[in-house]
């Protein structure tokens, strides 16, 4: 049986205002983090789309923290779809997160 893993729901600051962010850690992940981003919002995309959510499910099973995000304007994330480039940021702001934790550990 696959252990549940504790979920830490976040806001990151960016310059469309804040992304809202889930964490989910494993109980020991020995530095391995998965960051699954989900598809064109225009389409309706969210990171509690099922593919998303089935992706992040088959990395949690092969031991790996995974975090899920909504880019700016979808769910509570700040901001509106900038065409891909904000959403870039959005993906770079996440990935300096994950980068400085790890560096903490």
């Amino acid at each position: 049986m696959t252990h549940l893993g504790q979920i830490e729901s976040l806001y990151s600051p960016s310059p469309s205002g804040q992304l809202e962010v889930q964490w989910k850690h494993q109980p020991s992940s020995g530095g391995r983090c998965a960051i699954v981003c989900h598809p064109l919002p225009t389409h309706g995309g969210t990171m509690h789309n099922k593919v998303v959510f089935q992706a992040a499910k088959a990395f949690f099973e092969n031991a790996f923290d995974v975090i899920r995000f909504n880019f700016r304007g979808v769910g509570r994330s700040s901001g509106s779809f900038d065409e891909g480039r904000g959403e870039q940021d959005d993906l770079k702001l996440v990935l300096q997160e994950v980068r400085k934790r790890s560096a903490q550990t």
